[in-house]
């Protein structure tokens, strides 16, 4: 997961998507159908997933939907791969808003929609954690 520097506007916002311009953005690499990515949006950053791209002559454009605001303690723990730390006090399966964004990520990746029988695989994966 990577930090793209893209500003979130009030209509992004509302309409959960955002376009996004290779060149623009100033991207050192292509984004891949499906990858998530973080927003800076004030204080915090916004999940968000590559939807689609568009190609164009000379840039790349990538419809990009928007998730949950993710604090940004949490963003740049998710972006260095870490989990958040567990103190003895704390249930050793607690869930935090990084797993919660990267059980999204697999739903989307296996096309899965939530509904009951999702829902309880969920459950499942979390108790496994």
């Amino acid at each position: 997961m990577i930090i793209v520097d893209a500003a979130v506007c009030d209509i992004a916002r509302r309409s959960r998507t955002l376009r996004l311009s290779h060149v623009a953005a100033g991207l050192t690499r292509g984004l891949e159908p499906g990858e998530s990515v973080l927003l800076p949006d004030g204080e915090d950053f916004v999940a968000a997933w590559v939807d689609d791209l568009e190609f164009e002559l000379e840039d790349t454009v990538y419809h990009l939907r928007l998730g949950a605001t993710v604090p940004a303690a949490q963003a740049f723990a998710m972006v260095a791969g870490e989990r958040s730390p567990v103190t003895p006090g704390e249930a050793a399966r607690r869930v935090d808003t990084g797993d919660v964004v990267a059980l999204l990520a697999a739903l989307r990746e296996a096309g899965t929609a939530p509904h009951v029988p999702s829902q309880r695989r969920i459950a499942e994966l979390l108790a496994e954690r």
